[in-house]
Order: structure tokens, then sequence, then C-alpha cells
């Protein structure tokens, strides 16, 4: 298995799978449960507040994120709970109740790639940039989509 120490040393996010969730300590506490007996775990919880910039507004709201120590093959997991403030996240939550809400894909050509799902229909409806790495959400036929810049 991959550590996400591979991922702290390399700067390069993994390929995953996302869900929004009520109480990340909560859910990840029933998962443990179930993945730990697998060798898989634990949670790694880290809460933030970013004061970069989203799609030209500050952004103020502050989050908690779960990743498991330990990947699912070449796939890792990922938990958002949005703890502060009223923004996607919580949108989505009130929509769906808590489920998966993204696929992450890590490309080294991001404009190019936005480009192609901008050209086939997609929308960008978030975006941020995290030091010199640039995240994009992106829906494309009701699919949601996370591209990351390595």
């Amino acid at each position: 298995m991959t550590s996400m120490g591979d991922f702290r040393t390399t700067g390069s996010l993994p390929p995953h799978v996302a869900a929004i969730v009520k109480d990340i300590t909560k859910t990840s506490a029933v998962l443990s449960k179930i993945l730990a007996p697998l060798g898989i775990g634990p949670w790694n919880i880290t809460k933030f507040s970013p004061d970069e910039i989203v799609i030209g507004e500050p952004w103020t709201n502050s989050v908690a994120l779960a990743t498991l120590e330990d990947y699912l093959g070449p796939v890792q997991i990922e938990l958002i709970q949005q703890l502060e403030g009223k923004w996607l996240w919580n949108e989505f939550l009130e929509a769906h109740g808590q489920a998966w809400h993204h696929v992450s894909i890590t490309v080294p050509n991001w404009d190019e790639v936005i480009s192609q799902f901008t050209q086939y229909g997609g929308k960008v409806f978030f975006q941020i940039r995290a030091g010199a790495k640039r995240f994009a959400y992106v829906n494309i036929d009701g699919l949601n989509f996370e591209i990351a810049e390595p």
C-alpha cells in the first residue's frame, strides 16, 4: 500500500473520490471499524480555513478534511465536512445528504483539460489556487470531477 508519506514527499495528489459528510468524526469512526480489519487506515483529519481566492471572491469558510493513511489500491478516499460558513458543500449536503461528491484527477496540462471539459459542456463551479497549484471542480452531465495540478 502507498502511504500519505509519499504524497507529502512528492507533492502530487493521488487520484481520489470524495464524499461530503455531516460529521467527519462520526463517519470516519464508523468507516474505521469496517476498514481497520482489512489493514486500511487510520484516518488523518485536518481542519483548515484557507485565505486563497475562489473564482475572484475571498473564501472565509472553515472545513475539515479526512484522508485515509493508506489507499484502497491506487485510490484515496477523502471525506469533507463544512464546519463554518455556507457554501457549495453545505448546499450539496442539503440537496443529496451524505454522498459521493467528486472524483479527483491530477493532470500536468491543467488549462488544456479544463478547456476540454468546458468544450464538451462541462461547467467549472469551483476554482482555487493553493500555493502554486490550481484545483477546479467541473460538472459534466451531472458528474463532478476535481481537476488538480501536480
